[in-house]
């Protein structure tokens, strides 16, 4: 993260009006890349991707040093593979999450569902999104451009605050209540200023409450980051208010699960109390972004991960080449030929930190499916499904994933709430075909 973020330097770029932007990681992934001016898109993806290929020798040697590491850990340590070790051992060095027992078997068959029954869904967005933008080519760098670019509501802090509290009603009084002490006594640090982390995060401190830190921009998708990034806040302060500290770790197959549910509580407010069809258009645009990130962005990093240890394991060199033609065969089986998978798109890999985090890329896509389904059984039953979700909130690090899951109604032993929450993002592709 230090290297992409301090070390590496991007060569500014002409947007449609011929101004010149300056060009960063954190930028193009939280600005630029969700824009509408399909030329500052592609010169800036460009920029990136060049600045990114002048260090991938050398990061792909610390990606290598990595695996090869746990490779050998994992021999040491007796275990099958490094994948049982991962799943199963602790958490990596400086993480607060657990590990869940999770054999390497059933990590197999989730990647292996999320690859094979949400690919012709995202496929079939990806058609509808080279039609709306009217491109002859839809590259990786608009696979996130905006469907409706004039639709974009602006927020102001407060009215989020209001937003938010009212849409986690449906968890109880006693959350609500929590979540109104966001606001009244500041538990979000939203300036953007020189030397703040560059990542919007939410975490929690042991005998204190939760905190955030969120740059807030001022409009409608901030409203439901910043609900993602206070999921993650309550979930830590409910854990550490009724859990001693021994407990203090989170389940890292849980942990992404309340953070996604805030989200998805959040659209379904505005659904009830906002009449606008553009609104409800803009809604489902913004799950789909959503999914995209948690269940297409992430588990195609797990699938990386899987293969990058499996060549390990046999010997295999990973070299800088190897890497990135793994990575670009990873994305061209994905997305078919609705995208085109250029050499910018190969080295995506050097993006993220999560490759130094055991394999926790997964765990996003298996939170945001049970989010998925909890959300529409609140939906249809009412507080009671959202009450007894803040009691197992409660439980910390007490239970594993599974376990917490379990106490929440839910059954993730097998991939059948994956599968329901990925038919559902097929009912919104649905409904973003009709609505356009």
């Amino acid at each position: 993260m230090t290297i992409t973020a301090s070390d590496m330097k991007f060569d500014p770029v002409k947007n449609q009006h011929g101004e010149e932007v300056p060009v960063s990681l954190f930028m193009y992934m939280t600005q630029v890349e969700t824009s509408p001016d399909t030329i500052l898109r592609r010169n800036a993806y460009d920029s990136l991707s060049a600045g990114l290929a002048k260090y991938q020798h050398g990061l792909a040697q610390s990606l290598a040093a990595e695996i090869r590491k746990n490779v050998s850990l994992a021999k040491l340590r007796g275990y099958t593979s490094a994948l049982d070790m991962l799943l199963q051992y602790s958490s990596p060095a400086g993480s607060s999450f657990d590990s869940d027992d999770i054999s390497a078997e059933f990590f197999e068959q989730i990647l292996d569902t999320f690859k094979t029954e949400l690919a012709p869904h995202m496929q079939r967005y990806a058609r509808l999104r080279k039609k709306q933008l009217g491109l002859e080519t839809l590259r990786f760098s608009d696979v996130k451009a905006p469907l409706d670019p004039g639709f974009d509501p602006k927020i102001s802090y407060e009215e989020a605050g209001e937003i938010i509290v009212a849409a986690v009603g449906v968890l109880g009084s006693e959350y609500q209540e929590q979540m109104r002490r966001v606001f009244t006594e500041r538990w979000v640090y939203r300036g953007d200023n020189v030397g703040r982390r560059m990542i919007a995060f939410g975490g929690g401190v042991h005998g204190v409450h939760g905190y955030s830190f969120y740059p807030w921009g001022g409009n409608l998708f901030d409203v439901l980051l910043l609900g993602h990034e206070l999921g993650h806040a309550l979930h830590f302060t409910f854990a550490h208010q009724n859990q001693h500290l021994i407990n203090n770790s989170m389940s890292s197959f849980f942990v992404e699960s309340p953070s996604t549910l805030v989200e998805h509580l959040i659209v379904e407010y505005l659904r009830k109390t906002k009449e606008d069809p553009r609104l409800h258009r803009w809604l489902n645009m913004y799950l789909m972004m959503s999914y995209h990130h948690n269940c297409v962005t992430h588990i195609l990093e797990a699938e990386l991960l899987r293969r990058l240890y499996k060549m390990a394991e046999a010997k295999q060199p990973l070299t800088t080449t190897t890497i990135s033609r793994t990575k670009g065969d990873i994305l061209s089986e994905f997305w078919g030929d609705t995208v085109e998978i250029d050499e910018g798109a190969k080295l995506t890999w050097m993006r993220q930190p999560h490759y130094y985090m055991g394999l926790y890329p997964y765990t996003y896509s298996v939170g945001i499916s049970a989010s998925t389904v909890v959300a529409e059984r609140i939906k249809q039953e009412g507080v009671a499904v959202g009450e007894q979700w803040t009691e197992v909130l409660k439980l910390g690090g007490s239970k594993k994933g599974m376990e917490l899951y379990e106490v929440a109604g839910l059954d993730m032993s097998s991939t059948k709430i994956i599968s329901d929450a990925i038919a559902l993002v097929g009912q919104i592709v649905d409904e973003l075909e009709e609505s356009f």
